[in-house]
């Protein structure tokens, strides 16, 4: 089943080349619940179900647990807050800039001179209406996608090594019961022949 926000106004669906966490509708926490639908404008969530999904592009960075590796988790009393109307533009880049670059890039591209990139009489001059796409847009740094791998806290990893260490231990004592168990098996035949043999 294909994960999506449940929210009218967004349209991020799950990929995983995307850095993007669906979190399910707390139905079991019904107190939680109850704060998230507070919190939801009616108009974006008309209708949802216990398999409805919100996205975290409507969750604040401290609404996270610190330490998840993979996946980012939610804490127990996170609620989301962020909702954009439906008239504001779905790209994330700060257009402000954009039109700030693009006005820029065409004064230089409207001085009615060829544009040279080389002083050598070699070079090709470029038509005067192509725009230095270099210019054009930039991207804004806030905006740009969070690192995945948060910080894991020292007591957490110490406690993650010592369940791994403690897992290990039972799976060698047990490979070792095993074996016991094989080698004591074997020993039964070998007295049960060697018990046959003299009878006959």
């Amino acid at each position: 089943m294909v994960k999506y926000c449940a929210l009218k106004n967004c349209k991020n669906i799950w990929n995983p080349l995307m850095d993007i966490g669906f979190h399910r509708m707390p139905t079991t926490n019904e107190e939680l619940l109850a704060k998230w639908l507070k919190n939801i404008p009616k108009h974006l969530l008309p209708k949802w179900t216990k398999n409805s999904h919100i996205c975290s592009k409507h969750f604040k960075k401290h609404c996270y647990e610190i330490g998840c590796l993979v996946r980012r988790k939610l804490k127990s009393d996170a609620v989301p807050t962020i909702f954009k109307s439906s008239d504001e533009p779905d790209d994330d880049t700060d257009s402000s800039t954009n039109e700030t670059n693009l006005s820029s890039s065409q004064q230089l591209v409207d001085s009615g001179q060829p544009i040279s990139f080389c002083n050598d009489a070699r070079c090709i001059k470029c038509p005067k209406n192509i725009p230095d796409l270099r210019t054009v847009r930039k991207i804004n740094a806030a905006v740009q996608v969070e690192n995945r791998y948060l910080p894991v806290s020292p007591d957490k990893s110490k406690l993650k090594r010592d369940v791994r260490v403690l897992q290990q231990r039972l799976r060698r004592r047990d490979e070792a019961l095993t074996s016991l168990k094989l080698l004591v098996a074997q020993l039964k035949m070998y007295k049960r022949i060697k018990e046959k043999k003299p009878d006959e």
